[in-house]
């Protein structure tokens, strides 16, 4: 199981992983779903799940609800998480 933060930019026209913070150590993340009543964060689950491969029920957030810099676990490994990011980042555009 892997652990990783993510931070959320809500709003945006499309949902896309854009890069890695170094030093927030989190991996930046647009979603379309505006940040009320939680929405922001259920797209994001859904979008990850589907960028990761995985069921969304092996996605699972840790910590930071209604923060834009969000804690994930995920049933992956480390390397797999990474490569997978990586890759959705190469992807946007």
């Amino acid at each position: 199981m892997a652990v990783f933060r993510v931070l959320v930019s809500p709003g945006k026209a499309t949902n896309r992983v854009t890069g890695f913070e170094p030093w927030r150590k989190a991996w930046t993340v647009e979603v379309a779903a505006p940040p009320a009543r939680g929405e922001a964060t259920r797209q994001l689950l859904r979008f990850l799940a589907r960028v990761l491969g995985v069921p969304p029920r092996d996605l699972r957030l840790v910590h930071g609800g209604k923060a834009r810099l969000k804690t994930l676990a995920v049933d992956l490994g480390e390397e797999d998480l990474v490569r997978r990011l990586r890759a959705a980042a190469a992807r946007r555009g």
